[in-house]
């Protein structure tokens, strides 16, 4: 009938205008969210450029990460914002003084001046290392299992060696630098652990994320380390300084010190890891010739071998003779050495 013909063009105009409505819509909304991007990166370009001149660091990352790796001045700042806000970074060392470790006799442990009061053993960093060539700062971060344990590695070496050593962890001196530190942590311990305990799709989420750290990343964590520098300022910037964390590593070189060695923490290469103006130390063959690859320069890059503590070295001999007469005793039980590592696996 015609008016049912006239109520089907009706809703066919109807239909029309609403897809016609939609996609005005959608076009807009793609040319918004286009022309937002194109000012976030043209923002992002000039605010990374300022930063970088205005930096005190003497840290040059770009040139290390080479011109075939041009940073994403759009993510690192996006992330460097989230991280430090409007923060300007400070040059004045925090003044810092030892203590004997509680744990590891001979070795001194370092934290800001005045922290204890009473404990008439603390003397002054300064006061300490008089002695450049026969004195090592081994400096390290409280996150996770794996950094400590490299840095009480390296100490039983300076140890044994005679080097007045100071167990120099920043998360330890406290300032507001030190809680910068602590809120990264904070955060990495937390997901490890849940990761651990949700494991499936979590965890493997997890595991892809901690395997992101590109020259981005690099370049995320330099800007950082512009903020961290007071930290170890106190010390002189050519005594030995062994870092068992990238983040150390990269103040360092941000303030200038140059006789570090870095004890690369993984055997996944990722340019994260590695640090310009340092002596990167790799513990196996193939992420030795990994890293080349990558394009790290080889005067910065050697292999090392793992970090094994002196104690376990000096007593391989030993320990292996009474391993082997237990396993071929007949009346021992078998036993079962299962490495678990990870902040997740504490």
């Amino acid at each position: 009938s015609l008016f049912s013909s006239i109520q089907e063009e009706t809703k066919k105009d109807r239909m029309s205008d609403l897809l016609q409505l939609l996609l005005t819509i959608a076009v807009g909304t793609v040319g918004v969210i286009f022309a937002l991007y194109v000012v976030l990166q043209q923002w992002a370009a000039g605010a990374y450029d300022r930063l970088q001149a205005s930096s005190p660091s003497e840290c040059d990352i770009d040139a290390f990460c080479g011109s075939s790796n041009p940073p994403d001045k759009l993510k690192v700042m996006a992330v460097h914002k989230l991280r430090v806000g409007s923060r300007q970074p400070k040059t004045q060392a925090i003044e810092l003084e030892a203590i004997p470790s509680e744990h590891v006799p001979g070795l001194w442990v370092s934290q800001a001046k005045g922290t204890s009061k009473n404990n008439k053993e603390a003397k002054a960093v300064t006061e300490l290392i008089q002695n450049k060539q026969k004195s090592v700062v081994v400096a390290t971060i409280r996150m996770g299992f794996g950094h400590h344990r490299l840095a009480y590695s390296a100490c039983s070496w300076a140890l044994e060696q005679g080097y007045t050593t100071i167990f120099h962890d920043l998360i330890n001196i406290e300032s507001e630098e030190a809680k910068m530190v602590g809120s990264a942590d904070t955060i990495y311990s937390r997901m490890s652990r849940l990761a651990s305990e949700l494991g499936g799709p979590v965890e493997y989420m997890w595991g892809q994320a901690m395997k992101q750290g590109d020259p981005n990343g690099l370049r995320i964590a330099a800007l950082e380390a512009t903020h961290l520098m007071p930290l170890l300022l106190q010390y002189p910037k050519d005594i030995p300084l062994i870092t068992t964390h990238q983040l150390c590593a990269l103040t360092a070189a941000a303030a200038g010190f140059t006789n570090v060695i870095n004890l690369v923490v993984d055997n996944y290469p990722q340019w994260f890891l590695v640090v310009p103006k340092t002596l990167n130390l790799v513990q196996g063959p193939v992420n030795y010739q990994c890293f080349l690859k990558m394009g790290v320069p080889p005067n910065q890059i050697k292999l090392a071998g793992h970090w094994n503590p002196f104690q376990m070295v000096s007593n391989i001999p030993k320990d292996c003779q009474h391993r082997i007469t237990r396993a071929t005793a007949k009346s021992s039980p078998i036993r079962l050495l299962i490495p678990v590592g990870g902040a997740g696996a504490q």
